[in-house]
C-alpha cells in the first residue's frame, strides 16, 4: 500500500497491564480481589472501613496511601485532600516498581474532588467539566505505562423515570427498577479496559466475578 502520510501500520502492544473497574454491593469481596494483583501495589485508601482485609495482606507488597476523608469539613480541607491524592497518584506512576495501582473507591474520589470544588452547597453548580477533565486524566495518565490500574466502585439503586397520570394532569416519577448500577463517575465504564462484577453467595459461601 503506498504509504499515508502522518501514519504507520499498527503493531501488537508490549504493555502487559489492565485498567479494571469493579463494583459490587457490600461485602461482596471488591478490595480482597483488588488487592490480589501483581504486587507492589499502592493502594489509595479512601474507604476508611477495610482494616479488616488490610490485615489479610501485610507483609504481602501492599503500600498504603491514607486520606482522613472522615474528618474534613470545609471545602478547603477537601481541596488539601484532593491535592494530596495527586501527588500520590503520580508517585505510585512515576516510581518503576510499583506493578498495581489501587483506588477505594473510585466512588469517594470523585465525591471528594466535588467537594474540593464546591464545598457542602445545598445547591450545586452544574459546570462539571474541570472535574471531569480531573478524573479522567486519572484514568489517562496510566495509558504507556506497564502498570495495572484497578478502581473500585460502590453501587447504587438504578431509577427509572416514569409518566404517571394523575387527576392535576400528567408527571414525572422516579422508581427503583430493581437492579443496581455502578455509583461514581459516570464516564469510568468507558475509560477501562474491564468492568468487573463482584457477588457474594452466602448460600454456597462463594465469591465470583461478572
Amino acid at each position: 500500500m503506498k504509504p499515508l502520510k502522518g501514519a504507520s501500520e499498527i503493531e501488537a502492544s508490549k504493555l502487559r497491564r489492565l485498567i479494571v473497574r469493579i463494583g459490587g454491593r457490600e461485602k461482596q469481596g471488591k478490595s480482597t480481589w483488588s488487592l490480589t494483583a501483581p504486587t507492589p501495589i499502592a493502594y489509595h485508601n479512601l474507604n476508611n472501613r477495610v482494616e479488616h482485609v488490610l490485615d489479610r495482606f501485610v507483609g504481602r507488597g501492599i503500600y498504603e496511601f491514607k486520606y482522613d476523608t472522615l474528618l474534613a469539613r470545609e471545602q478547603a480541607e477537601w481541596k488539601f485532600m484532593w491535592d494530596k491524592f495527586r501527588r500520590d497518584f503520580m508517585e505510585a506512576i512515576g516510581n518503576p516498581d510499583v506493578r498495581t495501582i489501587v483506588i477505594d473507591t473510585e466512588t469517594d474520589l470523585w465525591e471528594m474532588r466535588r467537594l474540593a470544588q464546591w464545598g457542602r452547597e445545598s445547591s450545586v453548580p452544574d459546570q462539571y467539566g474541570a472535574l471531569n477533565k480531573d478524573i479522567r486524566n486519572i484514568y489517562d495518565s496510566i495509558a504507556g505505562t506497564d502498570k495495572n490500574l484497578i478502581v473500585i466502585s460502590e453501587m447504587k439503586k438504578k431509577y427509572i423515570t416514569k409518566i404517571v397520570r394523575t387527576r392535576s394532569g400528567e408527571r414525572e416519577l422516579s422508581e427503583w427498577d430493581g437492579s443496581y448500577e455502578m455509583a461514581g463517575w459516570s464516564n469510568a465504564g468507558a475509560k477501562v479496559e474491564v468492568n468487573v462484577e463482584a457477588v457474594f453467595d452466602p448460600k454456597t459461601k462463594t465469591f465470583s466475578t461478572t
